[in-house]
């Protein structure tokens, strides 16, 4: 059984729908590709931990997103995210997430809802008052 997918520094486009077949999975890292979208089937991932798509070119995230429920870190800095699916909420687990170098504009309300995070970084994104 596969536990972590490392792809790191490749010229991905995109994952196949297939990678949400691998329960297993514990780790992706796909950061440093091309990545613009992630496919719905992420959100079949019951024992991910940890998330890592930094350094893509992602603009915005499946809302199968919030069925990671066992999702501890989720690495999405310096993509071109201007918002966030309101399911984020859901990722009680999730202890840091760094969002910063995005274009994000807003934050969900849901946010308030992950009581375990510890971590949260939003620098340098386009979020106002």
């Amino acid at each position: 059984r596969v536990g972590s997918l490392e792809v790191a520094r490749n010229d991905l486009r995109s994952l196949p729908d297939e990678v949400g077949g691998m329960a297993g999975l514990t780790t992706i890292c796909a950061m440093q590709n091309k990545l613009r979208t992630l496919p719905d089937s992420i959100g079949n991932l019951p024992n991910l931990q940890q998330l890592s798509l930094q350094d893509n070119c992602l603009d915005s995230l499946p809302d199968s997103i919030g069925n990671l429920l066992t999702l501890e870190s989720l690495h999405l800095q310096n993509n071109r995210l201007s918002r966030l699916p309101h399911t984020i909420g859901a990722l009680r687990n999730l202890r840091n997430a760094d969002l910063s170098r995005n274009r994000l504009i807003e934050l969900p309300p849901t946010i308030e809802a992950l009581t375990n995070l510890q971590e949260l970084d939003l620098q340098s994104n386009c979020l106002k008052a």
